[in-house]
């Protein structure tokens, strides 16, 4: 006893001591599970983490497990975060710390007043670090196609924003489309169908595929649709072009009115030479500025012949 609780302390329980946690889907259901036996799997195997029985711990955890895939009601938002705190120490315990991380979240999310009592762990725990490793800010929910009937749960909390149960509104063609989310973190996923039954439960992981349902189309104006950039209407850079060439052509242009002045400005002491390059250097700015000018005329007519804006 003195070395489980040695162990549990430091956080490093070995593998072997707690097999990896049973998948939730692979169970054939013989009947129906209420969700207060699943909850009461839930809380045993909390007790028996608290009192050091690892046996007990893990073969809890694992019943619980068995009995997801067969609920036959909606797991509260209350009951699926004590699932998922569970199952993160157990990811924990077999070392496994990114999925503890992730399962960890997925508990804060759907239960963020929650606070490991000492008694269970700690403080100064590392898995009191781990709880919180991930912010939950940073994360962001996906668009799914809403259900045509009944509805799509996570953790408790329904896919559709306000929705419970039969979303009959969607039926409605004068309706806004409706648009499911799903969050960035694991979570117990049901279906519930017209009649408000549960037809599919499993726990799912933010890459792992989703139950099916019947899904509605997304609308295209959905924040995650493939978005489809307009291509560059041509007579954009024609414009800017032409543009330009006016500037530089006004100015070449101001620039020769400037070299005529001073060359106008004959003194005494100039030389021919002096003139000469006056000269030379006027008639250049006179050419440049009619060559950019032309520059100028003939983008603004190709950006008429393009078409219209």
């Amino acid at each position: 006893m003195i070395i489980l609780v040695a162990l549990r302390l430091a956080g490093s329980l070995a593998l072997a001591a707690t097999p990896s946690p049973v998948a939730a889907h692979a169970t054939t259901c013989a009947v129906p599970v209420p969700v207060a036996p699943f909850a009461a799997k839930v809380d045993a195997a909390e007790t028996a983490y608290a009192t050091f029985e690892v046996d007990t711990f893990s073969s809890s955890m694992d019943e619980a497990a068995l009995m997801l895939p067969c609920l036959n009601a909606v797991v509260p938002a209350d009951v699926s975060a004590h699932y998922l705190r569970m199952l993160g120490l157990q990811y924990f315990i077999g070392h496994d710390t990114m999925k503890a991380d992730a399962v960890f979240a997925a508990a804060r999310s759907a239960d963020g007043a929650y606070v490991f009592p000492d008694t269970l762990l700690p403080q100064g725990h590392p898995i009191r670090t781990h709880y919180a490793a991930i912010d939950l800010a940073s994360l962001h929910s996906a668009a799914i196609g809403a259900p045509r009937a009944g509805a799509v749960y996570f953790n408790g909390v329904s896919a559709v924003e306000g929705g419970s149960g039969t979303e009959t509104k969607r039926l409605n063609a004068n309706a806004p489309p409706i648009v499911a989310q799903r969050p960035a973190w694991p979570a117990i996923v049901q279906v519930v169908d017209a009649n408000l039954a549960v037809t599919a439960s499993a726990l799912v992981f933010p890459t792992d595929a989703l139950p099916a349902y019947d899904a509605l189309p997304l609308p295209i104006s959905v924040s995650n649709a493939v978005a489809v950039r307009k291509p560059l209407n041509p007579k954009v850079p024609l414009a800017i072009g032409t543009g330009v060439a006016l500037i530089g052509s006004a100015a070449f242009y101001t620039r020769a009115l400037s070299d005529a002045a001073d060359f106008r400005s004959y003194h005494a002491t100039d030389t021919l030479d002096q003139l000469t390059a006056r000269q030379q250097k006027t008639n250049t700015m006179v050419y440049a500025s009619l060559t950019v000018g032309l520059l100028a005329v003939a983008g603004g007519v190709g950006t008429v012949v393009v078409g219209k804006w």
